[in-house]
């Protein structure tokens, strides 16, 4: 669907919501199926209340830690001005908070979409540009099939000349003769 939606040139903010929507969906579907589970393993039929335990705790447990572990990553984001720590506060987010979600039995996707909604959408505003166009560069390299929230400008480059990334590019550009040392 999102490769449908990249060849036709939809709205990255639509594509985004898609996506959402559908990490959502499959939380749900991992919640269903351990709800379901027993019944395959030895047959047993959980009661309603509790499945309706199991669904709460999932989801709902799912969210809230999600949810508290994406306004903490959004706090430390603000403390922080240096886009390698920023990169590194998202990943830990992302794999720390799915590993901690998982092992506190709540639904470890859910907690996942729900930091990263948090953060994609209020960190995103307390970065600056060359954080989040190394973010968004990150990312892409994680997966790849994302697309950049930005539009590149005339030359198909992400940033216009003068910008921030262009500052920083010519104060870590290599120097282009080397002096021999004797």
């Amino acid at each position: 669907m999102l490769g449908l939606f990249k060849r036709l040139g939809a709205p990255t903010d639509l594509e985004m919501r898609i996506a959402g929507e559908s990490l959502f969906n499959d939380g749900v579907g991992v919640a269903l199926f351990l709800l379901l589970l027993p019944l395959v393993g030895d047959g047993s039929v959980p009661t309603t209340g509790g499945a309706l335990w199991l669904l709460v705790r999932e989801a709902l447990g799912g969210i809230a830690f999600g949810a508290i572990a994406g306004w903490g990553a959004l706090r430390l984001l603000r403390s922080v001005d240096e886009y390698r720590v920023e990169i590194l506060i998202t990943l830990v987010l992302v794999s720390g908070g799915f590993a901690l979600a998982n092992a506190s039995g709540v639904s470890a996707a859910l907690a996942t979409v729900v930091a990263g909604l948090i953060v994609g959408h209020h960190g995103r505003r307390a970065m600056s540009s060359l954080t989040r166009h190394h973010l968004d560069l990150f990312w892409h390299l994680v997966f790849p099939g994302t697309r950049s929230r930005r539009k590149p400008d005339r030359i198909g480059r992400p940033f216009a000349a003068g910008s921030e990334c262009d500052r920083y590019r010519s104060q870590t550009r290599a120097p282009t003769s080397v002096a021999a040392v004797a």
